[in-house]
């Protein structure tokens, strides 16, 4: 059986020798068709290949990662404008999970307006709350949102 590393190899000599990229799209190099992202879990497309009779699905901006820069990204791959269907190479950043986190959207239930503050009903006040590696840190409570809001820049400040 063949490790990870080996099957990725082989998966990039398969898509070296079957796509090329352009202006953000993957296309066959035979048909010279645009190749779609297969839709899979999450907002991310993909594109499959079969190796050894098995399927394996590749993230496809990782594949239009490969394409231009020859080589596998080491970490995640951060959309910097956040559109996950734009995977244009400039928009595209090879980047730590905690960075990429902080380049996340503003979560949809949030109610201030602000990353990292939120209404505390039980205290009725502003927390302010930062994430640093993988531990989430207590900034305070405030009366004004704008107190917790500086804060929480503050806090950015500091840590990132």
């Amino acid at each position: 059986m063949k490790s990870k590393q080996e099957i990725d190899e082989i998966a990039a000599d398969l898509i070296f020798e079957k796509y090329k990229y352009k202006d953000g799209l993957i296309y066959n190099r035979k048909t010279n068709k645009k190749v779609s992202p297969s839709p899979g879990r999450g907002r991310y497309g993909r594109v499959q290949l079969i190796i050894d009779g098995k399927r394996h699905t590749y993230l496809y901006h990782r594949v239009v990662w490969l394409l231009w820069y020859g080589v596998w990204p080491s970490k995640n791959i951060d959309h910097i404008n956040r559109d996950s269907t734009d995977n244009r190479v400039q928009n595209l950043r090879d980047v730590s999970q905690a960075e990429n986190i902080r380049n996340a959207s503003m979560p949809k239930n949030n109610s201030s307006g602000h990353k990292g503050v939120c209404w505390n009903k039980k205290n009725c006040k502003w927390h302010a709350s930062i994430g640093v590696n993988y531990a989430k840190i207590d900034l305070g409570y405030y009366d004004d949102i704008l107190d917790a809001v500086a804060a929480r820049k503050a806090a950015e400040s500091r840590y990132w």
